[in-house]
């Protein structure tokens, strides 16, 4: 990108977005009580955790097998997003063609294969590479 600075994505918008509505979630939550009977839920977010070459690491399994577990709880009347391609700090392991696999992918293919989320009602997100930018 060296003196193409005008062709540069401008990702630091974006971040600062998506940080935004992370907040705004965080604050929700604490300040409003979680999703019941009353409430109309759509979209169940999953942030990002981390991954191994196995899958996602526990504290990221612990996530996805609660949102498999309210998607349940609603009938399939809701999407789970997945969020994350990964971290700058550290790079994504590979698939056999070497080609890096993404966060969100690694926890739609938990979610599709070991928890029986049908594939339609996954939403993967995998551009953002951290919460903060």
């Amino acid at each position: 990108w060296e003196g193409k600075k005008e062709m540069r994505p401008k990702t630091h918008k974006y971040k600062a977005i998506a940080a935004l509505c992370m907040i705004g979630l965080i604050a929700f939550a604490m300040l409003y009580e979680r999703p019941g009977k009353g409430m109309h839920v759509e979209v169940i977010i999953v942030p990002g955790g981390g991954q191994t070459p196995e899958g996602p690491p526990e504290h990221q399994k612990l996530r996805l097998n609660e949102a498999a577990r309210l998607y349940r709880e609603k009938k399939g009347e809701v999407k789970i997003l997945v969020l994350s391609g990964g971290t700058p700090h550290k790079p994504n392991p590979m698939d056999p063609h070497g080609f890096d696999i993404k966060e969100g992918e690694c926890s739609a293919k938990y979610l599709m294969s070991v928890l029986n989320v049908p594939g339609d009602d996954i939403l993967e997100e995998d551009f953002s590479l951290d919460t903060l930018g």
